[in-house]
């Protein structure tokens, strides 16, 4: 038998093929173009959705820093006040207590002069801590840009936090004393002063006239009274160490604002 002839491909079937051939790869560089353009798209709308989130973490991070910082401000403000307040308050205990250790009567002025100041009144400068916790709390202090001042609010509301609870434990000394010193006082049947304190704890001395006259009566019991005496060293140690505790929260407070203003965008 003799071999069958090859099949050679005839031009017709050489043409088709080159056009299929032509098809895919134009078919394919479409496919590669349009992929290419998808991609390129994703990628464009991905970054542009970035820089807006950027954008908006950027925009909010300035806005909880400027709340802070308000917020520091009014803290500031009420313990430098504070201070002050109790200050004066302490000055006018010091002299009660000294007076309790001398052999006369105080004059009608002095002892006006220590009572104008209720002693055993404490000013509140209570600092506004609601942002800065909020911001620890949720997370959302990582929005605020600048790592100095994130870390300097984060250190500021442990300080705040702690110093406070400090300061609470001086109080509850103080209530103690005020609680002994007006037993003491009706002990020595002294009425109630019925009179309306400022809101820095203070009377205005025509209230205190109608007073006077049975205070200073009563003042050879209270001299000698040990309980009423140590209600008074008592006030001024609570005192020394509330100022001790506001000076500390106003130096941190201070700092902060500092810091605040200086990495203000």
């Amino acid at each position: 038998m003799t071999d069958a002839p090859e099949m050679t491909p005839s031009v017709s079937q050489t043409v088709a093929n080159r056009a299929k051939s032509s098809t895919w790869q134009t078919g394919l560089k479409w496919f590669a173009s349009e992929f290419v353009v998808v991609v390129a798209g994703i990628l464009v709308a991905l970054g542009l959705q970035a820089w807006w989130q950027e954008r908006q973490d950027s925009s909010r991070g300035a806005e909880y820093q400027q709340q802070v910082f308000s917020d520091v401000r009014v803290s500031e403000r009420a313990l430098r006040e504070s201070i002050v307040f109790d200050r004066a308050h302490y000055s006018a205990t010091r002299l009660l207590s000294t007076a309790l250790y001398a052999s006369d009567i105080p004059l009608r002025d002095q002892a006006l002069q220590w009572l104008q100041s209720y002693t055993g009144w404490t000013a509140d400068p209570r600092p506004i801590l609601g942002n800065v916790n909020a911001l620890i709390q949720t997370g959302e202090i990582r929005l605020v840009s600048d790592p100095k001042a994130r870390r300097a609010i984060i250190s500021y509301a442990s300080i705040m936090g702690t110093t406070w609870a400090d300061r609470d434990a001086q109080l509850a000394r103080m209530v103690r004393a005020n609680d002994l010193s007006i037993a003491r006082l009706e002990a020595a049947n002294l009425p109630p002063l019925m009179a309306t304190l400022s809101a820095s704890g203070t009377y205005d001395p025509n209230d205190l006239q109608d007073y006077l006259p049975a205070y200073l009566a009563a003042w050879p019991r209270l001299r000698a009274d040990e309980q009423f005496r140590t209600a008074q060293q008592w006030r001024l140690f609570a005192y020394l160490n509330i100022e001790y505790y506001n000076q500390e929260m106003l130096t941190a407070t201070t700092d902060l604002r500092k810091i605040l203003e200086a990495s203000a965008p």
